[in-house]
């Protein structure tokens, strides 16, 4: 029984460790593109902070 207990906090603590790479990832990425775009226009901005909230949401499943 506890065997079983075990290996489910495992898989969960594998989970939110992966979505939590996965979050620095984005993050990063957002960085990247908004240093690169930051001469471009404030609508690429927006579509940047709205393409990578929608895919925080998605993945850290909240």
């Amino acid at each position: 029984m506890l065997e079983k207990f075990g290996w489910f906090y495992f898989l969960a603590l594998i989970i939110v460790t992966v979505s939590n790479v996965v979050s620095v990832v984005l993050e990063t990425f957002k960085a990247i593109l908004i240093t690169i775009f930051k001469k471009k226009s404030e609508i690429g901005l927006c579509v940047i902070e709205m393409v990578s909230f929608m895919l925080m949401m998605g993945i850290t499943g909240q």
